[in-house]
């Protein structure tokens, strides 16, 4: 028969054994949500700069629309008699300058809206890292609650 104490012996090496790679497959579980989050803000920061980049796109096709507009209404008044450097703010230069100044306020508006594309992807991307490394502590702590379970596991063999 086999001395009980070897057995004891046997017993505890196994559970000290059992603590410690339950600790590293935490701490390799760790490292995998860590790499998920930083892959998810990747891909999260690249929508948001293609997004922004598609309203840049767009945005310079109005303006350029826009430009050619009203160079042909600068066009219009002056085919009728009229010189825009000395007409008053009145009639239809007044619609004209009335017209450039919303097309500049639209530019303005398409910038802001590139600006708050960019930054809400940010904020989602540092979201998706902090939940990651969160994850991630919460896996390593729960490495080391394995190995010091398996630790007092095998000394209480011995006790």
């Amino acid at each position: 028969m086999a001395d009980p104490l070897t057995l004891k012996g046997g017993v505890a090496a196994l559970r000290f054994v059992s603590g410690l790679f339950g600790k590293k497959a935490k701490k390799q579980e760790a490292k995998a949500r860590m790499a998920i989050a930083r892959y998810n803000a990747a891909s999260i920061r690249q929508d948001a700069a293609d997004a922004a980049e598609a309203l840049e796109v767009e945005s310079r096709k109005l303006y350029r629309n826009q430009r050619e507009f009203f160079a042909q209404q600068f066009m219009n008044i002056e085919s009728r008699g009229g010189r825009v450097e000395e007409l008053p703010t009145g009639g239809d230069l007044g619609l004209v300058l009335d017209g450039l100044e919303l097309a500049q306020l639209d530019v303005l508006e398409r910038v802001r809206q590139r600006d708050l594309i960019l930054a809400r992807g940010e904020n989602e991307a540092n979201k998706v890292i902090y939940e990651g490394q969160l994850g991630a502590m919460t896996a390593k702590a729960q490495g080391r609650a394995s190995m010091v379970q398996g630790i007092t596991s095998a000394a209480g063999m011995f006790i």
